[in-house]
């Protein structure tokens, strides 16, 4: 779902209490989305499978950054290699925290989001499968 332009998603009154009970910042709902399981019902899961595609693209991308460091890039270069290195550690650090979170939308609408427990994520996991909705992140 990456690179894939939706329309700016709302909180409902309930979406809201639980965004602030629960710890999720602004931009948590998105990435959930747009790296995580589609369940169905317009859930998505960020499953421990998701966490670790995102770390293992992450690690790669800044052992080439930090090759092309090595070799002396010039400084304009270096300025951005570094940035981008910055950004792919807060992605794989904004991943970990929430690996297993599951957030519910409807239409443009952001109705709940919560940490799952294992059953409940393999329950969700199995519907999908059985919906034929869990791709995850093998189709990045």
């Amino acid at each position: 779902m990456e690179g894939f332009q939706r329309e700016p998603l709302e909180y409902t009154k309930h979406g809201l209490a639980r965004k602030t009970q629960r710890g999720l910042a602004q931009g948590d709902v998105e990435f959930i989305i747009s790296h995580g399981t589609d369940v169905g019902s317009g859930a998505y899961l960020l499953t421990n499978k998701d966490v670790s595609w995102l770390i293992v693209q992450c690690k790669r991308k800044v052992a080439q950054l930090q090759r092309w460091l090595a070799e002396g890039l010039a400084e304009e270069a270096n300025r951005i290699a570094q940035a981008v290195l910055a950004e792919c550690r807060a992605e794989m650090h904004k991943a970990e925290r929430l690996r297993n979170v599951k957030v519910v939308v409807a239409g443009k609408h952001i109705v709940t989001g919560y940490a799952t427990t294992p059953r409940a994520q393999k329950r969700s996991l199995r519907w999908a499968k059985g919906a034929g909705l869990g791709l995850g992140a093998a189709l990045g």
